[in-house]
């Protein structure tokens, strides 16, 4: 079978982005499993080969005066146009395509338009992805999008999505019943010994959060659940790793790590956070070992990797109860799991997770059998060649 899969950038160029990670991944596991796998982005083709091949904007006629006619009138925030659909095109014209994948954003997925069977893969949904407060514009653009997600899940051949909790809440939201639907999580491999995780050898008062400093990462609800949790046990510290985006306000200003941390915290707190900002995931499985504990305080999240890889090292996982790890993790046996949006919730289960390190080894070992058993990139990619055969006929 010859599988195309979009992402938001070619998994050779090691992106942090969660549908790179999966990209990558299954591009491995498919190929292990004897499939021809290419994945592309808007610029460039990565064979399963692991050549890349640029490819330039779209230069027929038609591709050319719609770029002119948006220069001069713009475009109206409903009609993002599928501007690698000649890239689509050469791959299917070199070695035909059997059925593609794209993730459900801007409504790309039902707008191929090519005769190939087009699996949408929904990693988040714009309905839950978006933030609770934008501006005007941002906000029209919100409503445009959602309309489009909508038509896009309602005219693709099947749609998979590494949430069941998410899936049936998305189809029923958008009152749409596709005839080839399944929940498909997301793979992950198991690290190997050296990078594996153990309690004998991290700092037993180092908290990790790897996440953009933003609101829908949930930044602020960890600064407020780290300063009370450093108040019960002061020896505590934090690292933070991620872009830096800013946290808005209600008076609509984006304030940055820095800022944000001198108008919200207490001088003794901001002493025990080290924000490092965007880093290498060389440097992120480092402070994994590091670390006694992983923390998201996500706001909306879909199986995230930034949590199951720390799941496949073996290490300890707190997260909130929003879509994907909640569903998969039971709480204190294979990982700790608090309420969205709680501050007190995260800190009080980052006091007990921290007061037994036994068993926090054995939570940290369970996570990682539970990636090895459920998550294995080989019993994933099964589950979706079938499916993709399914959805062919």
């Amino acid at each position: 079978m010859h599988i195309a899969m979009y992402a938001p950038a070619l998994p050779s160029t090691g992106s942090a982005n969660g549908i790179v990670t999966y990209a990558r991944i299954m591009q491995a596991a498919l190929r292990e499993a004897g499939h021809r796998v290419t994945v592309f982005d808007r610029f460039g083709i990565e064979y399963d080969d692991g050549r890349v091949e640029p490819v330039g904007p779209d230069t027929r006629l038609p591709a050319r005066l719609r770029r002119a006619k948006e220069r001069v009138f713009g475009r109206p925030p409903t009609e993002w146009p599928v501007t690698f659909r000649h890239i689509i095109e050469k791959i299917h014209a070199a070695h035909p395509i059997d059925v593609l994948e794209i993730e459900e954003s801007f409504g790309f997925a039902g707008r191929i338009g090519l005769g190939i069977p087009v699996v949408a893969r929904l990693h988040g949904p714009h309905i839950y992805g978006k933030d609770a407060c934008e501006p005007p514009e941002i906000a029209r653009i919100s409503a445009a999008r959602i309309v489009v997600e909508r038509g896009s899940i309602a005219d693709t051949a099947g749609v998979t999505c590494p949430s069941p909790k998410m899936m049936a809440a998305t189809l029923d939201h958008y009152g749409v019943s596709p005839v080839h639907a399944a929940p498909i999580y997301n793979p992950i491999p198991v690290a190997s010994p050296a990078d594996t995780w153990s309690s004998a050898h991290c700092n037993p008062d180092q908290l990790l959060f790897v996440g953009r400093f933003d609101l829908r990462k949930g930044a602020d609800i960890m600064l407020r659940a780290f300063d009370l949790a450093l108040q019960r046990r002061p020896t505590l510290r934090l690292t933070m790793c991620g872009p830096d985006v800013g946290i808005v306000g209600d008076d609509g200003e984006a304030r940055c790590f820095d800022d944000y941390s001198k108008l919200h915290l207490r001088s003794e707190t901001q002493k025990r956070i080290a924000y490092l900002g965007a880093v290498k995931p060389d440097r992120i499985r480092d402070l994994r070992l590091q670390s006694t504990l992983s923390v998201s305080t996500s706001r909306f999240e879909v199986l995230a990797y930034s949590l199951t890889e720390g799941l496949a090292a073996g290490m300890p996982i707190l997260a909130s109860d929003t879509f994907g790890i909640a569903e998969i993790v039971e709480n204190r046996r294979n990982g700790f799991v608090a309420p969205v949006g709680d501050a007190a919730a995260v800190a009080d289960a980052i006091v007990e997770a921290l007061s037994d390190r036994a068993r926090l080894a054995q939570v940290g070992a369970a996570g990682r059998d539970l990636c090895a058993g459920l998550l294995a990139p080989a019993r994933i990619a099964a589950q979706t060649v079938d499916f993709y055969r399914a959805v062919i006929g």
